[in-house]
């Protein structure tokens, strides 16, 4: 499998029932390979607002966890709603993050994302985009901003492990613009990932 997605999880291994755990327990690692999906300028996604929100300032939020029942909630409403993946809200009303990434916009040519104090993850494919935005010397800004102002960005796009850099078509049914600047990022990506290790 030469194009795939490895997931690592590691839990505290086994224990006696409860929510207490032993500090002499030892760890488990477990490894699943999975078929990574294609990429490329095909994929694009429509985004719902979710009515689940996030903690605004969940000190666990910066952790990659298994506990993430509120983003498969968030995303089973959001594809009841006709859309492909769920944007999500802190407890504040403001973007945090999808159920299953980083979100960003194009605002006056400045690449622009929620900080992760707001309750976003801090993604490695978001770490990869701002690193490409320094290197391209384009402006980048971690900013907070409320859905109603995420409408009038100048491009939405998505960052994900598996899918890289994922445009937004739609937000709550309405079309959302496309950035040049977005493009320039995605091609940019693109070609670091073919580059050889």
């Amino acid at each position: 499998m030469p194009d795939a997605i490895l997931r690592v999880v590691l839990t505290r291994g086994p224990g006696e029932r409860g929510y207490t755990p032993k500090s002499d327990g030892k760890p488990t690692v477990v490894m699943s390979l999975h078929t990574a999906p294609p990429l490329g300028n095909a994929i694009q996604w429509s985004l719902a607002t979710s009515s689940f929100r996030v903690l605004a300032a969940d000190p666990l939020a910066t952790f990659k966890t298994l506990n993430k029942l509120t983003q498969v909630m968030a995303r089973m409403e959001a594809v009841e709603k006709g859309a492909d993946e769920a944007l999500l809200l802190n407890t504040n009303g403001e973007v945090a993050e999808t159920a299953s990434g980083n979100v960003f916009w194009i605002s006056r040519d400045k690449v622009c994302t929620a900080p992760t104090s707001r309750g976003a993850l801090p993604g490695i494919t978001r770490a990869v985009v701002l690193e490409i935005c320094q290197t391209l010397g384009l402006q980048t800004d971690q900013r907070v901003i409320k859905p109603e102002a995420l409408r009038k960005a100048e491009g939405i796009f998505i960052t994900q492990s598996a899918y890289g850099i994922v445009p937004v078509t739609a937000l709550d049914g309405e079309p959302v613009a496309s950035s040049p600047v977005m493009d320039q990022i995605r091609r940019a990506y693109s070609e670091m990932l073919t580059q050889p290790c």
